[in-house]
């Protein structure tokens, strides 16, 4: 598998991209645990960039307040951008304008200390709010007891098994196998960004999952299910080997965005919500003043 591409492409709508991203990450939203979201919501941005590098259509640009993400794909869970202080408030409009020069839709994930737009900021952005927040969640005790599994978790590495990841996130998330294969397909091996897991069940690809990041921090990402075997156990047995493997390798915090379904899962793992996260919905075809 290739190395992964340089992430953060030069900038188009905002300077000094990568610069003093770690400085003033969080600024004006307290302190504390109001910072470590912040923080988190900065390494999401990383993460989801990382795992949409491939994409033929692929544009990050990342600055010290927000970071916007997209795949180039009719998908709005494949654009997003990610808000964590209000000193990116006046990049906001420029980024969701981006967005929208490109015909995209896209999901605006904000930190939960921050204000939610008004409604002349709603109309005039062309965002729509979510109904149910985006939960949030970190695991910091990584201890697993050994037990019996049934299934056996190998990384992927050939692209067969790559192709077998693809498969179980259309099934899972009713993608298009082809958008898959475009999008997240190139990063679904092993390098130093991105590494997904395949929970195999005699000889069947049943559950996968991908971790990014490397150290003491990661994130998991697409955790996905065949439907026809979802409540076997199978997701979590794939998510304690992983948690144990991560734990050898010195990690100290698991993160993760959970979806609704997988919350129950992840609380029986022991993850806890660090915050509940307002969304947004920004269409292509809204109108877009300022």
């Amino acid at each position: 598998m290739a190395p992964a591409p340089h992430i953060w492409q030069k900038p188009r709508i905002f300077q000094g991209v990568g610069q003093g991203v770690g400085q003033g990450v969080g600024q004006g939203v307290g302190t504390g645990p109001m910072n470590e979201i912040a923080e988190t919501q900065v390494q999401s941005a990383w993460a989801l960039a990382a795992m949409l590098a491939g994409a033929p259509a692929f544009e990050a640009h990342l600055t010290a307040h927000l970071g916007l993400v997209l795949s180039g794909e009719a998908s709005a869970d494949l654009n997003m951008l990610f808000l964590w202080s209000p000193h990116g408030l006046p990049s906001l409009a420029a980024a969701l304008a981006r967005a929208k020069e490109r015909g995209l839709p896209l999901l605006l994930v904000t930190h939960p200390d921050l204000r939610d737009p008004s409604e002349a900021e709603t109309t005039s952005f062309g965002l729509t709010p979510i109904a149910r927040p985006l939960p949030l969640m970190v695991l910091d005790d990584l201890s697993q007891k050994p037990r019996q599994s049934a299934v056996e978790v190998r990384p992927v590495r050939e692209a067969a098994e790559a192709r077998a990841t693809t498969g179980l996130i259309h099934a899972a998330f009713a993608l298009p196998r082809d958008l898959i294969q475009r999008t997240l397909e190139p990063s679904l091996g092993s390098h130093s960004d991105c590494r997904t897991f395949i929970a195999w069940r005699r000889g069947e690809a049943v559950s996968s999952v991908t971790v990014t990041g490397r150290g003491p921090r990661v994130g998991l990402w697409s955790m996905a299910t065949a439907p026809h075997h979802q409540g076997r156990g199978y997701g979590g047995e794939l998510l304690k080997a992983v948690i144990d493997r991560l734990h050898r390798e010195g990690c100290r915090r698991i993160y993760l965005h959970a979806t609704e379904a997988g919350l129950p899962l992840y609380r029986r793992l022991g993850f806890r919500s660090l915050a509940e996260q307002s969304v947004w919905l920004s269409e292509p075809s809204g109108s877009l003043h300022g």
